[in-house]
């Protein structure tokens, strides 16, 4: 991905990018790396060597999770895991970089009401923890311009050019640093320190703290000196400009309670595709009330989509190229053996891995484990009651947990649903990994499993 929904894939998206970073022409990578699941298959399989984990807990979060939490443990691969709590991604972890928190830092939330917040640093970081930003950041000061911009062979189709004699073209030398080039620029140095939204607040990225923290240089951080949150946020908001992903600039965001995007001449956009309120929409459709712009070649509707057939070719955008919708049984259903589907997913009180929400001691007392919740009529015939402990098995492992008949989730006869927040009922060793060929993603919602008394 690149910002805005652009693409590496794309050579338009990547000369973009490659202009507003200043890069040299032909710097960015056209392939995509290994998806989620693939890198964990690619770490089992020694292709991956070396991985960094931010904002996620993929040893908890994967399916069939045995598999990688061994892969975890080869001694021969160098695992790093930003985390703040010692979740089962940190517990696997060669190195864990403890990280600030939400208040503990300067930053921007979006959510899916295609709102924008943002809000300042409210307290200094805890123990030695700084952000994610500070770490990538400080990371970006161990690679010169000659270690990673000459040739690099990528696979046996794919060579990426030599582009430091362009670099130096640009005034770049050799010796310069990716943080030197992407970050500690003359365009991010603009944005002062001083700068009035800051005020008095902390921000321990710009002007260092009181807790002598150390820098990639062995000494203490004494910060950038310059505003770095403000240039990354008016450097990303150039990528959006103009296509419908436009957002306000960073001093707008600290006066209001949040705008939803796109932000056009200052104004937010109540409802995305509605020509009363979006000026995308109706420069689309003039004459229309909706307009679902995006791919301007797409011509193909979602009536067209579903009156295809299941294994239909249909032309996309009058190109000739090609949309393939298939069909494919599920990798496995229930059978004998195996007689319930399982399902898995998130309560209301815990978000996935329940990393954090755990340890808040009201939602932790609101739903303190995860339970096998199922149908009434299937306990009755396994003999189950309220609260008895149940082994929920399947091809790939077992975990333990204890039945939930009360009503709040009412599985169908025949499913049953295991949240997976909560590490003690490891769900995810039993998930299933297969994983869809269009959008990558695992479908953990359904896999044979079957229940008996522990």
């Amino acid at each position: 991905r690149l910002p805005a929904d652009m693409v590496v894939a794309n050579p338009k998206h990547r000369a973009i990018t490659e202009k507003i970073w200043k890069l040299p022409n032909g710097t960015i990578n056209p392939k995509n790396g290994s998806h989620f699941v693939k890198i964990m298959r690619d770490l089992e399989d020694g292709k991956i060597k070396f991985a960094w984990v931010q904002v996620n807990n993929p040893w908890q979060n994967t399916a069939n999770a045995n598999h990688w939490i061994k892969a975890a443990r080869e001694i021969d691969n160098f695992i790093v895991v930003s985390e703040v709590y010692p979740g089962i991604s940190a517990k696997v972890a060669d190195l864990i970089l403890p990280t600030a928190m939400i208040y503990e830092k300067w930053g921007a939330y979006g959510n899916a009401e295609r709102r924008t917040q943002h809000w300042r640093q409210q307290v200094l970081p805890v123990g030695d923890a700084m952000s994610d930003t500070w770490q990538m950041l400080e990371f970006s000061k161990r690679f010169t311009l000659k270690d990673v911009w000459g040739e690099k062979k990528i696979d046996e189709k794919l060579t990426l050019p030599n582009v430091l004699e362009e670099a130096k073209k640009m005034g770049y030398k050799e010796s310069d640093t990716l943080f030197d080039v992407l970050f500690a620029n003359d365009e991010w140095k603009k944005f002062s320190k001083d700068d009035k939204i800051m005020g008095k607040f902390d921000n321990s990225e710009v002007n260092g703290d009181s807790r002598n923290v150390v820098g990639s240089d062995g000494k203490e951080f004494k910060g950038y000196g310059f505003f770095v949150q403000k240039a990354i946020w008016e450097e990303y908001r150039k990528f959006g400009l103009g296509h419908g992903h436009d957002l306000a600039d960073f001093d707008t965001y600290h006066k209001v309670r949040g705008l939803r995007w796109p932000v056009v001449d200052g104004k937010e956009t109540q409802w995305r595709f509605n020509t009363l309120y979006d000026p995308y929409a109706k420069k689309e459709a003039p004459q229309s009330d909706f307009a679902f712009y995006g791919n301007k070649g797409a011509k193909l509707s979602v009536g067209d989509l579903a009156k295809a057939k299941d294994d239909e070719k249909v032309d996309i955008n009058n190109k000739g190229k090609i949309f393939f919708r298939p069909y494919m049984d599920p990798p496995e259903i229930p059978n004998k053996e195996y007689p319930f589907w399982l399902c898995t997913g998130r309560v209301l009180e815990h978000w996935h891995s329940g990393t954090m929400t755990m340890r808040v001691p009201e939602l932790y007392k609101a739903v303190p484990e995860a339970m096998c919740y199922m149908s009434e009529l299937d306990a009755g015939k396994l003999n189950l009651m309220q609260n008895d402990v149940v082994w929920i098995e399947s091809r790939r492992g077992k975990v333990k947990a204890r039945v939930d008949l009360r009503g709040r989730n009412k599985p169908p006869v025949g499913l049953v649903y295991v949240p997976w927040f909560d590490e003690n009922v490891f769900i995810n060793k039993v998930c299933l990994d297969a994983t869809c060929p269009l959008s990558n993603e695992t479908d953990y919602k359904k896999c044979a499993v079957k229940i008996y008394k522990a």
